[in-house]
This record gives C-alpha cells, sequence and structure tokens, in this order.
C-alpha cells in the first residue's frame, strides 16, 4: 500500500480527523515506527462530505492502524464515513 484516504460525514463537519499516526503491519502485532504522521487538511473544515489523503512510500503490510489524536472542533469523538487503501503493485513490492 502507498496511501490512504478518509471521508468525512456528510451532513456535519463534525469530528473530521486532524492529527493523526499510522501505522503498518504483515502480522497485526509488530507495528514499529509510524509509517506516516501529520496533519490531515481539508478545503474547508467546517463542510461536511470532504475528502482527506495521506501519502506514504509503497510498503508491504497486511494491516492497518491509524491513531487520531484529535478532530478540528477541539471535542473527543471522530466521525469517518469511508477510509479507503491506496494499493501500490509496481517494482519492488511483493
Amino acid at each position: 500500500m502507498n496511501g490512504i484516504s478518509l471521508l468525512s460525514r456528510a451532513g456535519t463537519a463534525a469530528g473530521k480527523a486532524k492529527d493523526y499516526d499510522l501505522y503498518l503491519s504483515m502480522d497485526g502485532m509488530d507495528w514499529g515506527q509510524p509509517q506516516s504522521a501529520g496533519t490531515f487538511t481539508y478545503a474547508d473544515p467546517n463542510a461536511g462530505s470532504q475528502r482527506t489523503y495521506a501519502y506514504f512510500g509503497a510498503v508491504d503490510a497486511q494491516y492497518l492502524r491509524l491513531v487520531v489524536h484529535n478532530n478540528y472542533q477541539g471535542t473527543p469523538h471522530l466521525m469517518v464515513a469511508e477510509v479507503d487503501v491506496f494499493e501500490y503493485s509496481g517494482p519492488g513490492c511483493g
């Protein structure tokens, strides 16, 4: 895989993921260091139904762990409509 996207809920801007760490694993037990970390950005954090992306170098993995540390509203919850994983199938990946 080489990236993910999140789609926020339609009809609300609440609970949009902001700061995150993304971990990948082949066995679901050994997670190591984050493969990607940063801040999800949106064209308008106050609007509903928007997609944000996180890309990283191509990595062989079977499991993904997304740790979201906060949201744009500063409330203690997260709302996501969809999570998509991008598969890289080019040279260098098994």
